[in-house]
């Protein structure tokens, strides 16, 4: 299968990390495995067939505990699309497989 598209650009659009106090770095070290990992991918058309893809990466703890840590990173991605990319099938094949698979399968080499 031929790759449709391009990435111009991949970089790091923001990054939290909040950890309030002593005693809730303790607590949450304690009880880490409770905390579950939330991806979210979302899409904004620009200019000139071009696409930033945005992936959040939330790791946050449900329950209801006082204590809590927050960490997210949103990692931001510039595709151009080829001018033969023309259903919305396709598109979303690219945003939420392709593109994602490409740009994660570097980081585990």
């Amino acid at each position: 299968m031929t790759k449709n598209y391009k990435i111009l650009a991949k970089f790091i659009k923001d990054m939290s990390s909040e950890t309030p106090d002593a005693e809730t770095f303790v607590f949450v070290k304690d009880n880490i495995s409770k905390y579950q990992l939330n991806i979210d991918i979302n899409s904004k058309a620009l200019k000139n067939k071009m696409i930033e893809i945005n992936t959040i990466l939330k790791f946050e703890d449900k329950e209801k505990n006082q204590k809590k840590s927050y960490f997210e990173i949103n990692f931001a991605t510039i595709i151009k699309v080829d001018d033969e990319v023309q259903e919305k099938k396709d598109l979303e094949k690219i945003i939420l497989c392709d593109t994602q698979i490409e740009i994660y399968s570097e980081k585990i080499r």
